[in-house]
C-alpha cells in the first residue's frame, strides 16, 4: 500500500536494509503508525547512523505527535553536522556518478608509479599495525606514494570515498576492504589492458606479413584477435 511504500522508499535512500526490514516489521504490527514530519526523519535519521538508540524505541518515539527532550537535542546537532544526516541529493549523485571516476583516477596514478602494489601502499601506513587506516593515514597514502594532485581529485572527493568505506562511522576503514574495492577495478584495468596489447600484437603481425600491402584500414579493424 501507499504507506508500505513511503517507508520503503525513505529507507531505501537512507540505504539502510536493516532499518527497512524493522520498518516494514513494525508496521505491519502499528497501522496507524506514520513518521510525522521531515525534522522528525531527520532526528532519526542521524540517530540510526549514530546506532545509539534501539530502533524499535525510535519508531515507537517517532510515531507521536511530539519529540521527545532529548530528539530534539539530536536534531539541534543533526543540524550543526549536516554530514551525518541522510544522504543529500549531492551525496547521492557523488556516489552513483563520481565516486567511479575518483576509483579510477586513483588507479590510473598507481599504474603511473609502474605497477604500484595497492595492498603494501595501504599497509605501509597502518601506523599500529591494527588493519585499520585513519583518514590521515588514508591521504598520506593517496597523496604521497600514489601522487594522486587535488586537481586530478579534490580533498572533498577523498573524503567522501573514505566515508563510504568507513562503514560504521568509527573513522578507520578496513584495509582489506579498501583493496578489494580497488581490485575489482584493477581486474578490469589489466583485462582491458591485455586484451589492448594482444590486438596490437595481432595486427603488427598482420602488417608484416602483408608484403605486398594490401591490408586497407577497414581489414584492420575487423582484424580477429
Amino acid at each position: 500500500d501507499v504507506h508500505k511504500r513511503t517507508l520503503t522508499n525513505w529507507c531505501a535512500a537512507a540505504q539502510k536494509p536493516e532499518v527497512l526490514s524493522t520498518v516494514l516489521h513494525y508496521s505491519k504490527s502499528k497501522p496507524n503508525f506514520e513518521i510525522q514530519d521531515s525534522q522528525q526523519r531527520t532526528a532519526l535519521d542521524w540517530a540510526v547512523y549514530k546506532k545509539n538508540l534501539s530502533t524499535t524505541r525510535l519508531l515507537d518515539e517517532h510515531g507521536c505527535d511530539s519529540m521527545s527532550v532529548r530528539h530534539q537535542a539530536e536534531l539541534t546537532r543533526a543540524r550543526a553536522h549536516p554530514g551525518t544526516v541522510t544522504k543529500s541529493r549531492e551525496q547521492e549523485k557523488m556516489e552513483q556518478y563520481h565516486l567511479p571516476v575518483v576509483r579510477r583516477k586513483l588507479l590510473a596514478a598507481a599504474y603511473r608509479e609502474g605497477g604500484l602494489d595497492i595492498n603494501r601502499l595501504f599497509r605501509q601506513y597502518d601506523k599500529n599495525h591494527d588493519g585499520t587506516l585513519s583518514l590521515d593515514e588514508f591521504l598520506s597514502a593517496i597523496r604521497r606514494d600514489m601522487h594522486v594532485s587535488p586537481a586530478e581529485v579534490s580533498e572533498k572527493d577523498l573524503r567522501y570515498l573514505f566515508s563510504t568505506l568507513d562503514s560504521d562511522g568509527g573513522g578507520a576503514i578496513e584495509i582489506g576492504e579498501l583493496v578489494d574495492s580497488f581490485q575489482i577495478t584493477t581486474d578490469q584495468v589489466v583485462a582491458n589492458s591485455k586484451a589492448k596489447t594482444v590486438r596490437r600484437q595481432t595486427l603488427s603481425d598482420f602488417s608484416a606479413a602483408d608484403t605486398i600491402k594490401t591490408m586497407t584500414w577497414r581489414s584492420t579493424r575487423v582484424a580477429p584477435l
